[in-house]
């Protein structure tokens, strides 16, 4: 009996060791995973490169290189100078048929695209149908052509229309019940008729201010200054001079300083040029509106070398202007004489309609 339970308990001690060591086995490892395959990555469509322009030629047609046109002519070549650009300039002193006769002189050289300043729609008319027969692409700057078959590829201006508005509503606002006098430029130009135009319109409209005299001049010194000396002497009211550009109100200002009435009447001027500078530092100018012609030669260059490579240009480029006061002129104002710097800030513009600087 003794030895029968003395192999019982042998045998529950070998079943309780062989249990203990099948629980002490590891565990089996996991089997390897193989790596999951790639997905293929989205193709990108890639856009063409862009073709280097190599060996071009632009005819630039003005009428002359003084004032304005002076910086026009400045920015006009810095933006072509990115591109090794050859420019032939051909000056024709605001003729029509000067104008018309330089764009056949530049056809007959070659050039890849023509640039043209014209006062005249109808000779505007007449060269872009020259062009376009041609089929030498045509910018034209500052005006519009007449009625006719003839089409630039793009017109570069300012909105001189808006200018004339601007004057308007800003005098309404700050000179009410002001009577204004106007020295425009000359008689006939769309740049001018269309700053006349909205300025009657507005004043017809609200009856904030009274134009007493409108005068057409030269874009002279002497001859503004001959005007408003003219005015004084006639005895005629007036609170507030708009000239078109800083000529005519260096012009008001030598007459109104002549006649001690510099500090009675507002002088505004339309372009915010380099002889405006020069009177807001001295206090001299109440007013201008900005219109970096500068940026304008810039903006009207680079618009030519994107159409030559292709790219889609708008038909119609304002460059931006901008209202300066006394007060924040040095703020506001955007220089005439400007230099490679402002390049980024044009080409920008001419692709997004956007100003930044």
């Amino acid at each position: 009996m003794k030895r029968s339970l003395i192999w019982v308990l042998i045998a529950v001690f070998a079943i309780s060791l062989t249990l203990m060591g099948s629980g002490c086995q590891p565990a089996a490892e996991p089997a390897a995973q193989e790596p999951a395959a790639e997905e293929p990555a989205e193709e990108v469509a890639e856009e063409p490169a862009e073709e280097a322009l190599t060996d071009v030629h632009i005819g630039n047609v003005m009428p002359y290189l003084e004032g304005w046109f002076t910086y026009f002519d400045q920015g006009f070549n810095i933006g072509l100078q990115q591109a090794d650009v050859e420019v032939t300039q051909i000056l024709t002193n605001w003729e029509p048929e000067a104008e018309i006769q330089a764009v056949r002189d530049l056809i007959a050289l070659g050039v890849d695209a023509i640039s043209v300043t014209s006062g005249n729609p109808d000779a505007a008319q007449t060269l872009c149908q020259v062009a376009n027969e041609a089929g030498v692409p045509i910018q034209i700057v500052d005006t519009r052509q007449s009625e006719g078959p003839g089409e630039p590829f793009e017109i570069v201006e300012f909105d001189w229309y808006g200018v004339g508005v601007m004057f308007a509503e800003k005098i309404a606002e700050n000179w009410p019940d002001a009577k204004v006098v106007q020295v425009q430029g000359l008689a006939g130009f769309s740049t001018v008729e269309s700053q006349i135009e909205a300025m009657e319109k507005i004043e017809n409209e609200t009856g904030a201010f009274e134009t007493v005299q409108l005068e057409y001049t030269d874009y002279g010194i002497e001859t503004s200054k001959n005007i408003i000396r003219d005015l004084i002497q006639s005895g005629r009211e007036f609170d507030v001079v708009v000239c078109g550009a800083q000529e005519m109100a260096e012009g008001t200002i030598q007459a109104l300083e002549e006649a001690n009435m510099l500090e009675d009447v507002i002088v505004i001027s339309g372009n915010g040029g380099v002889l405006d500078e020069t009177n807001f530092a001295a206090g001299k100018l109440d007013a201008a509106i900005s219109q970096p012609c500068g940026l304008h030669g810039i903006i009207s260059a680079i618009s030519i070398l994107e159409y030559l490579k292709g790219n889609p240009p708008l038909e119609l480029v304002q460059t931006p202007i901008v209202w300066c006061t006394m007060e924040d002129w040095e703020d506001t104002l955007i220089p005439w004489d400007i230099d490679e710097s402002w390049i980024p800030v044009a080409e920008e513009f001419v692709k997004t309609g956007e100003l930044n600087y």
